[in-house]
C-alpha cells in the first residue's frame, strides 16, 4: 500500500501587500480557506447540436473568496480596517512552500467576542482577476 501524501498546515502564512512581490504576514492566523475559482459555462447549443445534447464553452472565471480567522489584536484590526474599499495583493503560503497569490478587497471584517473564549476576526476577502499558484 502506498504511503499517504499529506501536508500539515503548521507553518502556513497569509500576507498582504500593495504589489505582487512584497508581502507582510499577518500574525496569529488560526484558519485560512481558499474556496477556489469557478468558471461559468456559456451555452452554445444550436438546432443541429450533435446527438441533440447541449453544448457549452468555458465562460468567465471568478476567483472566489479567501476566508480567514485570526486572533483579535487591535493593531492588526486597525491595519485591516484601513484596507476597506482598497485592492490589496494577498499571498497564502502553505507549509510546503506552495503559494497562491491574487488581488482582492476586504468584503467583511467582523469581530467575534464569545463568552469565555478568545476574540477573533473572521475576515472575508473577495478575490479579483486570475490567481496564480506556484509550487515554491
Amino acid at each position: 500500500m502506498a504511503a499517504a501524501v499529506a501536508t500539515h498546515s503548521y507553518g502556513s502564512t497569509l500576507g498582504y501587500g500593495s504589489a505582487s512581490t512584497s508581502f507582510t504576514n499577518l500574525t496569529d492566523v488560526v484558519d485560512i480557506d481558499i474556496d477556489g475559482f469557478k468558471v461559468a459555462s456559456t451555452k452554445t447549443t444550436h438546432l443541429l447540436s450533435p446527438n441533440a445534447f447541449h453544448e457549452y464553452t468555458p465562460g468567465l472565471g471568478d476567483a472566489g473568496m479567501l476566508t480567514l480567522t485570526i486572533n483579535y489584536d487591535k493593531t492588526t484590526y486597525n491595519t485591516l480596517y484601513g484596507f476597506v474599499r482598497t485592492l490589496k495583493w494577498w499571498k497564502v503560503t502553505a507549509a510546503d512552500s506552495g503559494n497562491f497569490i491574487c488581488q482582492g478587497h476586504i468584503e467583511e471584517l467582523p469581530v467575534k467576542i464569545p463568552d469565555d473564549d478568545r476574540m477573533t476576526d473572521n475576515i472575508k476577502i473577495k478575490l479579483t482577476g486570475k490567481p496564480t499558484f506556484a509550487t515554491s
